[in-house]
């Protein structure tokens, strides 16, 4: 899955439906995910092997999540409505 381009690259993986982006840490550290998640309360850490976020409600915009995908370069999409 592509999910366009940035000024570094291109957001690419496998597509992963879940409610725990830490679920990602079981999947093979060798392969990107783009992470389709139900929920966050905004204190998480994305794991090395996102690429991209999809979270399906609003965050403060100053979350620890968002932070830290903006400095990982990581997309990070919030959804104001599921």
């Amino acid at each position: 899955m592509s999910l366009g381009t940035s000024s570094d690259g291109v957001f690419s993986g496998h597509a992963k439906f879940t409610n725990d982006i830490y679920s990602c840490l079981k999947e093979s550290q060798h392969e990107k995910y783009v992470v389709f998640l139900d929920e966050a309360d905004g204190t998480e850490e994305i794991p090395a092997n996102v690429s991209a976020v999809v979270l399906k409600h609003e965050v403060p915009q100053l979350s620890h999540i968002a932070i830290r995908a903006r400095q990982s370069k990581i997309l990070f999409v919030c959804c104001e409505n599921s």
